[in-house]
């Protein structure tokens, strides 16, 4: 009898380290799949915050963009303003003040740009020269009104500034201007020495100037070229 509840104690025993280990393996394993199931869901987490900061960074530079590209053309509009009536542009900053530290940035972009020096060439670069010879010389005064001359072909080619040349002039749409001030850009050394003595009106907007290209006929121009020897019209009846 003894032996039978031993052996009966021993099988319960048994049965009761079975079913403790067994219960360890099912708490283990219960364990090991909710921390998978944490890491699974950290790591989504961290994922959609990493797409979220890339669209923001990217929404980001496309209104930095948007900012630079507007500023960029802004400038561009207010200098060609600037450029095309200094004076009137100066006024309106007097009465506009945001506008007044534009005028001195324009001021500086022109005293290094390399274009406005090309202007400058075209415009002679002695207008200050003279300018201070007018300050230092009485005022002639003007002429009502003034003689014409009608040139022909050949009376214009004896302008060319060459030795003996009564002058230098250059036509331009059948008009005649006096260049002989500037000798050093439309004498026969002077870079622009090829308008000298003749109407090269198409060379001034197709930039030809060979001889095929140095002629008068403007015929078959596109509009913006008949827009630009006007301008060029403008610009030699201020200076002459």
């Amino acid at each position: 009898m003894a032996e039978k509840e031993k052996s009966e104690a021993d099988a319960e025993k048994e049965n009761g380290g079975e079913t403790e280990d067994i219960s360890y393996k099912d708490i283990f394993e219960k364990n090991s799949g909710e921390t998978g199931e944490t890491l699974s869901s950290q790591k989504k987490a961290t994922a959609d915050e990493e797409k979220k900061a890339e669209k923001a960074a990217e929404k980001s530079k496309k209104f930095e963009n948007v900012i630079f590209y507007s500023l960029a053309f802004f400038l561009c509009c207010t200098y060609g303003a600037y450029s095309y009536d200094k004076s009137a542009f100066e006024s309106y900053a007097n009465d506009f003040t945001p506008l007044a530290p534009l005028v001195t940035l324009f001021e500086r972009i022109e005293q290094f740009s390399p274009f406005i020096e090309f202007l400058e060439d075209d415009n002679w670069a002695t207008l200050q020269e003279e300018k201070e010879k007018e300050k230092s010389t009485p005022a002639k005064p003007k002429e009502e009104s003034y003689q014409e001359k009608i040139f022909t072909r050949d009376e214009l080619k004896k302008y060319d500034g060459s030795e003996g040349s009564p002058g230098i002039y250059l036509s331009m749409l059948g008009q005649v201007f006096d260049v002989s001030k500037a000798p050093q850009f439309y004498g026969p050394e002077g870079g622009y020495g090829f308008f000298a003595g003749r109407d090269a009106s198409r060379a001034f907007v197709t930039g030809d100037f060979d001889e095929e290209g140095l002629i008068d006929d403007v015929a078959g121009l596109s509009n913006s070229d008949y827009i630009g020897l006007d301008e060029w019209i403008g610009i030699y009846h201020k200076i002459c």
